[in-house]
């Protein structure tokens, strides 16, 4: 839940401070959950909310930390990984996000994703981890 992965994201950014382990924030959004609930209902919405957490939990170790932090947003945090292979993961979900849509039985439903990476940097507190994450995801969205 957001709560544990707030306590974890404060975890991670005090060791970065104190032993400079390198660590990530991606902020990850079902870009096209809108349409899917207008078009399928919002029984398919929650459907492929848990079908892209499935996928996520499937594609990350078992030290990074998953959650859904808001209605179409989740977060993950990428213990001991630095900003160039946050980049490479981040850049890998989105594909596997976009490889396996959503069977609803009736229909296939392509799903699609958007990613800002925020490196947790020394001297980082939890709120501008989040705020550098969602800044990025602000970005990535204009450029897609």
């Amino acid at each position: 839940n957001r709560h544990r992965f707030l306590r974890e994201l404060e975890r991670v950014t005090t060791r970065a401070d104190r032993h400079g382990t390198p660590a990530a924030l991606l902020q990850i959004q079902v870009g096209n959950l809108p349409a899917i609930n207008e078009r399928h209902g919002r029984f398919a919405g929650d459907a492929a909310l848990i079908h892209v957490a499935k996928l996520l939990g499937g594609l990350i170790r078992s030290t990074d930390m998953l959650a859904r932090i808001d209605g179409d947003c989740f977060g993950l945090i990428l213990d001991h990984l630095d900003h160039n292979s946050a980049i490479e993961t981040a850049d890998r979900l989105v594909r596997c996000i976009a490889g396996d849509p959503l069977d609803l039985g009736g229909a296939v439903v392509a799903l699609e994703a958007t990613i800002g990476v925020a490196t947790i940097l020394p001297g980082d507190a939890v709120d501008d981890v989040i705020r550098r994450a969602g800044h990025n995801l602000k970005a990535a969205k204009e450029a897609q």
